[in-house]
Formats: C-alpha cells, sequence, structure tokens
C-alpha cells in the first residue's frame, strides 16, 4: 500500500543558494545596465543638431528613441516578473535578469545606431 504523501521537495542547496546570489548580482546589474541606457538614449536627439545643413530623417530618430527607452523598460518590467514566476516553480531564476540586461545593452545600442544614421 503506498502513502498519499509525494516524493519530498528538495532543499535548499549550494545550486539554489548560487541562483540566488546570481540572481540578485544580476538584478544589480540590471539595474546599472538601465541607468547607463537612459543616460544614454538622452543623447540621442543630439544626433540631429546638424540636421539644418542636411537631410535628416525624423522618423527614424522617433524609431530609434522608442527602442532605446522600450527596450529599458521591457527589461526592467520583465525580469522582475519572471524572477517572481520562476521562483514560485522553484526553476532557474538568474537567467531573467540576465535576459535584462542584454535586451537593454542590444536595444540602447541598436537605437544609437539608428540614431547616428538618422542624423545624418
Amino acid at each position: 500500500m503506498t502513502s498519499g504523501a509525494g516524493p519530498a521537495r528538495p532543499t535548499a542547496g549550494t545550486s539554489r543558494t548560487g541562483d540566488i546570489v546570481a540572481t540578485c548580482v544580476l538584478g544589480v546589474a540590471l539595474g546599472l545596465a538601465a541607468l547607463f541606457g537612459a543616460i544614454l538614449s538622452m543623447y540621442m536627439p543630439m544626433a540631429t543638431d546638424n540636421c539644418g545643413l542636411r537631410d535628416c530623417r525624423p522618423g527614424l530618430m522617433t524609431v530609434a528613441q522608442l527602442l532605446g527607452f522600450g527596450s529599458i523598460a521591457v527589461g526592467l518590467l520583465g525580469a522582475p516578473v519572471g524572477v517572481f514566476i520562476a521562483a514560485s516553480k522553484r526553476k532557474r531564476m538568474f537567467v531573467w535578469p540576465l535576459a535584462g540586461v542584454v535586451l537593454i545593452v542590444v536595444g540602447v545600442a541598436t537605437g544609437m545606431m539608428l540614431a547616428d544614421v538618422a542624423g545624418g
């Protein structure tokens, strides 16, 4: 006859502790990447300073700013949600702030490149 108790939940071991530490460290890195990305994104309009002399593309500048600030917003809002869902399911949590950092870096870098193209 079998008992009604299912398999025991795994206890917090070194891998779980390492995951929590990595999540915290990457969370701080996410915040710093968002701060640095926001500062860089505020400099995007300076790429159009010489638009009186040449042809500029304001539509492309709008896309560049939306991409820069949008990637920061999605990274900052998506990472904590992913961490909480992963924690409730006892899955790896560190991937969410890591994905947020990568998203912010790629989004802001792409936005800066588009701003350069928009400014001529």
